[in-house]
């Protein structure tokens, strides 16, 4: 079903789906509304997920199943990798400006921002590999 919703940011009336039976807060209102209007937050919005993906897909080249691609040894743990991708998303919108972790038999992993507004990720285990999300529009 769909649903007109006002964007948080300017007010612009969009039409969003929804599912019948889930009731959506009004936060998760804002939320869909804003991820579809087509303002310049909205477009901001947009363009930090899709980083915020692009930084997780590296994370998962460099420390989970794409790692043997890269020569490393992959990362077990899904709470380093919960962690990591977390952190991913705080540097992209801004709320820390760098996360170091060292891992248990798995060198050490930095996510950070570039002097352009891309995202970081490097691996060091004995050698190391950075790999970078794409800058914000």
């Amino acid at each position: 079903m769909t649903r007109e919703l006002p964007c948080p940011s300017c007010g612009q009336l969009v039409m969003c789906r929804v599912s019948a039976d889930k009731e959506l807060s009004e936060q998760e209102e804002k939320e869909l509304a804003l991820s579809v209007c087509s303002c310049p937050a909205g477009k901001r919005r947009r363009a930090e997920q899709a980083q915020i993906a692009e930084a997780q897909d590296n994370i998962n080249m460099l420390c989970g199943e794409g790692a043997e691609e890269n020569n490393m040894t992959p990362i077990e743990n899904q709470d380093v990798h919960n962690i990591l991708n977390k952190g991913a998303e705080l540097v992209a919108k801004g709320e820390i400006f760098d996360l170091t972790m060292k891992v248990s038999g798995g060198g050490t992993v930095k996510i950070s921002t570039g002097p352009k507004g891309q995202i970081k990720v490097k691996r060091t285990v004995g050698f190391s590999e950075q790999l970078e999300a794409n800058q914000k529009i």
